[in-house]
């Protein structure tokens, strides 16, 4: 009897572990995958994503440890005050993890189908610049492959930050070269200038 009590408490003990890292990690690995995942027919490209899971992750390394420590402090037996410190431990990651969330999102900077739509996005240099602390970047076109796809540089001053691979026009647009966008938070600028000007 006293042996499968035993079991019982280590099962529940792991089950409360494996919650809480799951309420940590699991979103982590979700925002990782929106670099992969398509949001909208329009191709919506979330950016930032990577680094706001890296955010996250480093939350779950400070979080879990406290899981691990109550674990071994009330591993003798389950009591009302084992439940109450893991409820607190998860309400805590909760919160963090909702407050950790909100500063991913307010970094995200996503770019919508008007005229043109990106696909994909790759880092120029290691270093990273935070798209909430941009107001305004231009892209320059660089490279001119086929009418499908264009290849353009995002640039802050004489430094480039991001690649652009533009792959697809709305049909209104064909007629017209793409030479230069203006990105502003909360809205898109697009200049064009005629073919053979």
């Amino acid at each position: 009897m006293q042996t499968t009590v035993k079991k019982r408490d280590t099962l529940l003990r792991m089950l409360f572990i494996c919650f809480g890292a799951l309420v940590l990690f699991g979103p982590s690995f979700l925002l990782l995958l929106t670099q992969w995942i398509w949001f909208s027919h329009d191709s919506i490209w979330f950016v930032g994503a990577h680094s706001s899971s890296y955010i996250l992750l480093t939350a779950g390394f400070l979080f879990l440890p406290i899981g691990l420590l109550a674990y071994f402090y009330f591993r003798t037996k389950v009591t009302i005050h084992m439940l109450r410190g893991y409820t607190v431990y998860l309400v805590v990651s909760l919160i963090g993890f909702i407050c950790l969330s909100a500063v991913a999102l307010n970094s995200y900077y996503y770019i919508t189908d008007r005229g043109i739509t990106f696909s994909s996005i790759s880092m120029v240099g290691e270093r990273e610049i935070p798209w909430s602390s941009i107001d305004t970047l231009e892209v320059w076109m660089t490279e001119e492959t086929d009418a499908q796809a264009n290849h353009y540089v995002l640039m802050r001053g004489e430094e480039q930050v991001y690649r652009f691979e533009a792959t697809s026009y709305t049909n209104r647009h064909r007629d017209r070269m793409f030479r230069m966008v203006t990105l502003t938070r909360g809205e898109v600028k697009f200049v064009y200038e005629e073919e053979g000007e």
